[in-house]
């Protein structure tokens, strides 16, 4: 079997070179569109309602996981309501005047606080 030469060698897979990708501007733009999305939720009483049943299929869902992962109840339920709890309230911070955090570093303060609270 004939095989044929790579016409661009220098472009080979174990030649390339990633480059370290900012992700700020990325970063701002989803805050945005994720913030404006969360206040537009809050403020329909019907979409706020839908997002709570969604916020609870969720924890079902994880609690399910959780299970399946050998956790037991009432331990996988606990945690499962505890992550959705930290969700909304990071969601919340979200909105709020000045925030410059992506929502994902607000779930992680929000876990953090409520360890601080078992911990204590």
């Amino acid at each position: 079997m004939n095989r044929i030469a790579d016409p661009f060698p220098e472009r080979s897979v174990t030649s390339i070179k990633i480059k370290p990708y900012s992700h700020r501007l990325t970063d701002q733009i989803l805050l945005r569109d994720e913030a404006r999305r969360i206040r537009i939720v809050r403020a329909s009483p019907e979409l706020w309602e839908r997002q709570l049943v969604k916020f609870s299929s969720l924890a079902e869902a994880v609690a399910r996981a959780l299970r399946s992962r050998g956790f037991g109840d009432p331990a996988a339920i606990l945690a499962a309501e505890l992550g959705i709890m930290a969700l909304r309230v990071a969601s919340g911070r979200l909105i709020a005047e000045g925030n410059q955090k992506s929502l994902r570093e607000l779930v992680d303060e929000a876990l953090a606080e409520l360890q601080a609270i078992a911990a204590a």
